[in-house]
């Protein structure tokens, strides 16, 4: 039969493996992890964010953003600390940061949220950003190729239409509403109102 002494140890065991394997999990992951006091000073990192920052953990923690980065982007960072720890729940942004240790500029989706002891008392505040510029990128190519359409049939006075038969939705593009000169704001396009509007000569 093990001893209580035993079981006490194998119980700690378990935990420090349990806790090297979540702070593995944390350092190795591809977005950057931080975690910052009520003041913004900073209390741990993952290595992501030592890119970032250009620097050790142990280099950071005990630092603020002002030792950093610029004082307007430090600014910014404090600003959105500070709404997360007044939250109740978790508050996204997105910021471009820049790492120091290659120059590469990406856009960030952070989240951050307040962190409270088991009191419920405020501690600080925890960010997770993930970078998200492949995705803006790819969303501002959408919209300038939307736009260079748009500016297309306007110049060909022409327009473009998208009909859903199962939820009988038609979509128009601005030029559609021109052409039979509709007012979008208070025009819903519908299958039967798009035969309303054509000419019953036409219809056919």
């Amino acid at each position: 039969m093990n001893s209580d002494s035993d079981l006490k140890h194998k119980a700690l065991k378990r935990l420090e493996n349990e806790h090297s394997f979540l702070k593995s999990l944390v350092q190795n992951l591809p977005d950057l992890i931080w975690m910052k006091d009520t003041e913004g000073v900073y209390l741990a990192c993952n290595q992501e964010f030592e890119l970032f920052f250009g620097a050790k953990e142990e280099e950071i923690l005990g630092l603020t953003d002002y030792d950093f980065v610029d004082k307007e982007l430090a600014d910014f960072f404090r600003e959105h600390d500070k709404n997360a720890m007044n939250s109740d729940t978790p508050l996204v942004n997105e910021e471009w940061i820049t790492y120091a240790t290659d120059n590469r500029k990406v856009l960030l989706e952070t989240t951050k949220s307040a962190i409270r002891d088991d009191s419920g008392n405020l501690i600080g505040v925890l960010g997770i950003g993930h970078d998200v510029t492949e995705r803006a990128e790819q969303e501002g190519k959408l919209r300038r190729r939307e736009k260079q359409l748009k500016d297309a049939q306007r110049l060909a006075q022409m327009g473009s239409w998208e009909l859903d038969f199962e939820k009988d939705h038609l979509s128009w593009s601005e030029q559609v509403y021109q052409i039979f000169e509709l007012d979008p704001n208070s025009f819903s396009p519908s299958y039967s109102a798009f035969l309303d509007a054509i000419h019953p000569d036409d219809k056919d």
